[in-house]
């Protein structure tokens, strides 16, 4: 071959690159080391025929068959007898994966595509009609999922719930930001179960005060859900000044002791549960209105603490205004608790400016306003109490828990600071527990003090040598 014509080939390969497609040159010299493009033991093999050269117009408008090397009927042999499906290649066909295409315009397109439940072929036997005498293939059905009536009872439930009580989520709702007030009523009931069962620890405490330090100067009571009665009457020489005001201050002090300090600790705690920060918060109150409310109603009714201010012998100017100031104290205290109640709420979309003062309606103001009408019924006395002015002391001094609760809806500076903490199954049941156990505190107390508690307390120490 002549220099020119090895040129002018070279040249020829190098046009047909350019405007017909890639072809390699060295190929053609090691095709004959290849195997052949036949390859009758294995047929599936892939054979090395050549590629025709691509161009980009080729490539566009070019359509591949997508099931090209799907085997047709034809090849297939029937026996109607045995029932078995031959074929010309006794060979398993592989798995073939259908690709969807991908075009320019495929964003755009409405025409639904088909959706294909498997990327393998069927059996090639289930296309060939069975004779009758064959036995039929029962084809096994998906069952439905079974649904039980308690699931089906909690949907419906739940439908008819949302209408009227729309449900917010455990972080909060986003697109609602003003809620339904129905939509606390879990907070207003759980507080009142609160309220009532703090009440009823609180009571305890101070009455039993009242009755230890009475046995201290061999007085004996008779505990009443109602009063605390002294069998000895009030004409008898253990009664003396002194005696009177270290009896009936008693239960004041220890109330007001434990109250600043329940309210200090639900104040300075930072991660402390809804609940029992709940819990804390009304006890507390009802702890520092035993001796601020006690003072108010004890001047009013002149029984409990309004002992000490008689014996005492202040003038009705000092006690009014000592009444008076300690009902602003109890004002500061409620208003500066603002905070500690805003936080026991779960959610922080409750607490918002649209949400903040239907939060405290449902917390704070609507348990206290229903607690007080309950422990008006059940505090109502069943026989004649020795302290004519006993039941009117006591609704008084649960009334001037208002003065902590009023307050609230005029701090606008308040904040809170929530916890994004989901309950689980169990704590959920566990706040159960203790909200339905507070409320059974209170129904224990009244049925254990219906007919009254005896007590007689004697200190005696003494020492000498054996």
């Amino acid at each position: 071959m002549t220099p020119k014509a090895h040129k002018s080939k070279h040249k020829k390969n190098f046009f047909e690159r350019i405007f017909f497609g890639k072809k390699s040159v060295r190929r053609k010299k090691h095709s004959s080391s290849r195997p052949p493009l036949e390859n009758p033991e294995n047929p599936l093999k892939k054979s090395y025929k050549k590629k025709k050269s691509k161009n980009f117009f080729s490539s566009l408008f070019k359509k591949k068959s997508r099931h090209s090397h799907k085997p047709s009927l034809n090849t297939l042999k029937v026996d109607a007898s045995s029932q078995t499906v031959s074929t010309s290649n006794p060979t398993k066909l592989p798995p073939v994966k259908l690709k969807k295409k991908k075009g320019l315009f495929s964003f755009f397109s409405t025409k639904k595509r088909r959706k294909h439940k498997s990327h393998t072929f069927k059996p090639l036997s289930a296309n060939i009609p069975q004779s009758s005498s064959a036995p039929q293939v029962s084809h096994l059905k998906r069952r439905k999922k079974s649904i039980s009536l308690e699931k089906r009872f909690q949907r419906r439930w739940r439908k008819i719930k949302d209408k009227f009580l729309p449900r917010v989520t455990e972080y909060g709702d986003k697109k609602s930001l003003s809620l339904n007030l129905l939509s606390y009523y879990s907070y207003a009931i759980t507080s009142l179960f609160v309220f009532l069962g703090t009440y009823a620890i609180a009571y305890i405490v101070y009455q039993l005060t009242v009755i230890i330090a009475a046995s201290t100067f061999d007085i004996d009571a008779v505990w009443y859900y109602f009063e605390v009665m002294f069998p000895v009457g009030n004409e008898s020489p253990l009664w003396t000044p002194y005696s009177i005001i270290a009896i009936t201050l008693s239960g004041p002090i220890i109330s007001l002791l434990l109250g600043l300090y329940l309210f200090y600790q639900v104040s300075e705690e930072e991660f402390m549960k809804p609940l029992k920060k709940t819990f804390y918060l009304w006890l507390s109150f009802h702890f520092l209105s035993q001796f601020f409310g006690a003072w108010t109603s004890g001047i009013i009714t002149r029984e409990g603490f309004g002992y000490v201010a008689d014996w005492m012998y202040l003038n009705v100017f000092y006690k009014f205004s000592i009444a008076i100031g300690m009902l602003f104290i109890m004002a500061f205290i409620g208003y500066s608790a603002t905070n500690i109640m805003l936080e026991t709420a779960r959610v922080k979309i409750r607490i918002n400016k649209y949400n903040k003062y239907k939060f405290l309606f449902s917390q704070a103001f609507l348990p206290w306003l229903i607690g007080i009408i309950i422990l008006f019924l059940i505090k109502i006395p069943n026989k004649t109490p020795q302290h004519d002015s006993a039941y009117a002391y006591d609704m008084i001094m649960i009334t001037s828990l208002g003065a902590f609760i009023i307050p609230m809806f005029f701090n606008n500076f308040a904040t809170a600071r929530i916890q994004k903490r989901k309950l689980t199954r169990n704590q959920k049941v566990k706040n159960n527990i203790i909200i339905i156990s507070l409320l059974l505190l209170l129904i224990a107390v009244r049925l254990v003090l219906n007919n009254g508690l005896h007590f007689i307390i004697d200190f005696s120490i003494n020492i000498s040598a054996y």
